[in-house]
């Protein structure tokens, strides 16, 4: 990692100081830049460094003086430098669990909209089951009801055929009735016709008897044979009334026969006519069972499209279910990862926050010792500028002595002894101290990606070095 120039410090501070961006930084802007950084400092120690810095005592402090103010101290100017660094890296990090927090809430809200559509979807295929149920059972009743309607058209079809079967026989019977009438009429015809030749024959043989009887009369002479033909044709009339007789017994007979056979015609008619209109009732019948079994069937064949489309719901309920489901273990799944980055990066926030606190505390004895050093080695160059100062006026007073060499007058008795003989001391203190915050700073456990620190040597150094 880049580590920035003492330059890039100065413009890096003094651009985070000028908040109102005017090249002049007032107390109020150096006193609220120190205490965000967190500086444990007194409110009058931060005013009489704001005193060092403005150097023209205009109450700004110009960036040239800051530049100067850096130069004599540069622990200070590290410390501002990190801490503005870590200050900004900490509102990131804040930044970055707020909006990790934000997404975690989001995802958690998802998550619950997951789980409640998926028990929505859930009770949807539980509803649609139940209704996929209830369909089965209706198509099984319309089922059960076309069977019913088709046992019925069968037992119609069979009751119309038998019915059939009986105008059938009784259309025979019918059709044997009238010829047998027929027949009867024509032997009553026969029966008429013998009578008729019968008694014509009869008037016949009377005339012929009346002729003989005549003959008989005129002709006696042949008495005796006329007797004997008269004696034959009277036999052979009563032959003829005897024959006579029976053929009109038989008239009677036939007129009887043919009445049992009109009356036995009529009830076959009457029969037939019954028949038919129980083959009408039949057939009337076997046309609502046909419809019956029709709607029937139509119904079952609706029921069976409507149980389709139920179940087609239902596996589309199901599927909508698991994706549901899916998306609730998604949500799931999401809501734990963002839990563990949220958890990870408030962990590394106390790290991070720890580290500062511990670097803090390491850079506070080092900032005073800078400080009380800078103020030792002002009183030091004040002093030897005064003795300084003090010779030359007495040297202006007396001149310098012929062939004697003028000593030292100040700093060496006094001001570089006593300077060098602190600054040794206080240097070695320092770099200890130093090196010991810059290892902690440098430390990996405890730094972050864009605060890692370098670990060189002039990263602390004395401003007495």
């Amino acid at each position: 990692m880049h580590e920035a120039s003492h330059e890039e410090k100065v413009a890096m501070v003094y651009d985070e100081m000028d908040s109102r961006k005017i090249r002049a930084v007032d107390v109020g802007e150096f006193t609220a830049f120190m205490t965000t950084l967190q500086f444990e400092m007194s409110s009058l120690a931060i005013g009489d460094l704001f005193q060092k810095a403005d150097a023209n005592h205009d109450g700004t402090v110009s960036f040239p003086e800051f530049q100067r103010f850096s130069e004599r101290y540069p622990t200070l100017l590290d410390a501002m430098h990190y801490r503005a660094k870590e200050y900004w890296s900490d509102v990131k990090q804040k930044e970055a669990i707020e909006a990790a927090r934000r997404l975690l809430d989001s995802l958690r809200a998802r998550e619950i909209d997951a789980r409640s559509g998926s028990t929505q979807a859930a009770h949807e295929s539980a509803a649609q089951e139940g209704r996929v149920a209830a369909q089965i059972q209706v198509v099984a009743e319309s089922e059960a009801k076309e069977r019913d309607a088709l046992a019925l058209l069968e037992a119609s079809r069979l009751e119309t055929e038998r019915v059939r079967g009986d105008v059938a026989g009784r259309c025979a019977d019918e059709a044997a009735s009238r010829d047998a009438e027929r027949m009867r009429q024509l032997q009553h015809l026969e029966s008429q016709r013998d009578v008729e030749q019968q008694e014509a024959r009869l008037r016949v043989q009377e005339a012929e008897q009346a002729a003989s009887e005549e003959r008989l009369r005129e002709i006696e002479r042949l008495l005796m044979e006329q007797q004997r033909e008269v004696e034959a044709q009277r036999q052979a009339s009563m032959r003829v009334r005897n024959d006579l007789a029976n053929v009109a017994a038989a008239e009677k007979q036939a007129a009887l026969i043919s009445a049992e056979a009109t009356r036995e015609l009529s009830l076959a008619a009457e029969r037939l006519a019954l028949a038919k209109t129980d083959l009408a009732r039949t057939q009337d019948k076997e046309g609502e069972a046909a419809a019956g079994h029709a709607a029937s069937r139509d119904a079952t064949v609706h029921q069976r499209l409507q149980k389709d489309r139920e179940e087609q719901e239902l596996l589309l309920a199901r599927e909508r279910e698991a994706a549901k489901r899916a998306v609730e273990a998604e949500a799931a799944r999401a809501v734990e990862a963002q839990d563990v980055v949220c958890k990870g990066l408030e962990q590394e926030n106390i790290d991070h926050h720890a580290s500062r606190i511990k670097v803090q505390a390491e850079e506070a004895p080092l900032i005073d010792q800078e400080i009380r050093l800078r103020d030792q080695r002002d009183n030091l160059e004040q002093r030897e500028a005064q003795l300084r100062d003090e010779a030359g006026a007495f040297t202006a007073r007396t001149g310098p002595a012929r062939g004697v060499t003028s000593p030292r007058v100040g700093p060496a008795p006094v001001g570089p002894a006593m300077a060098a003989a602190s600054a040794a001391g206080a240097q070695a203190a320092a770099a200890a101290a130093f090196s010991a915050a810059a290892a902690a700073r440098a430390s990996p456990l405890h730094a972050t990606p864009d605060r890692m620190r370098s670990n060189s040597p002039n990263r602390y150094r004395s401003p007495l070095v």
